[in-house]
């Protein structure tokens, strides 16, 4: 399946992150949110969240892997997952059950990547093949002030774009002579 055009090719953050969102309801039942959608400094994070962010996104050379055989078009970025929940909960959730809710969640986004193959397949990302998925170290904090414990779970991604996702229509063959 080709890109309709070279930025739509181009959107990595979109297409991971939506990949991300969906492959974590279809596998764990989770609702996953894209971190962007919390960008407004006026809109209040929810007590308890999962998100996901695509990020330090780095183009890496490839042979083979461009249009004309030898283009940036791998890549390697940094998935990022947060889980953050209400230290204390409230008047009818108990404290226990708030962290191993924490708990389950983390468990549950560990789960889902283990399948990352499905979650990053071709029904999902079609312009792209992902090459590699490697978690990296997590990082637990909580704040004292809002009473959340929030833990993120970076995982770091290769991929490449696909041959047959170059849209038809791009510039590549009005400059490809010049560069021979």
């Amino acid at each position: 399946m080709a890109a309709t055009n070279l930025s739509d090719l181009h959107n990595f953050k979109q297409h991971f992150e939506l990949a991300a969102q969906q492959g974590l309801l279809a596998l764990q039942g989770e609702t996953c949110y894209i971190s962007r959608q919390f960008a407004d400094p006026d809109v209040s994070l929810p007590e308890e969240m999962l998100s996901v962010i695509l990020a330090n996104t780095e183009s890496v050379q490839v042979r083979g892997a461009g249009r004309y055989g030898q283009e940036w078009a791998g890549y390697q970025a940094n998935l990022i997952f947060m889980v953050r929940t209400d230290r204390d909960g409230d008047a009818y959730v108990p404290a226990e059950v708030i962290q191993t809710r924490h708990a389950e969640v983390l468990a549950k986004v560990r789960a889902a990547m283990l399948y990352s193959s499905e979650i990053f397949g071709a029904g999902r990302l079609p312009l792209y093949d992902v090459v590699e998925v490697k978690p990296e170290q997590e990082v637990w904090d909580s704040d004292a002030e809002v009473r959340v414990d929030q833990t993120t779970l970076p995982y770091a991604i290769q991929f490449i774009i696909r041959q047959d996702a170059w849209p038809a229509d791009d510039f590549s063959d009005d400059f490809s002579e010049d560069f021979s």
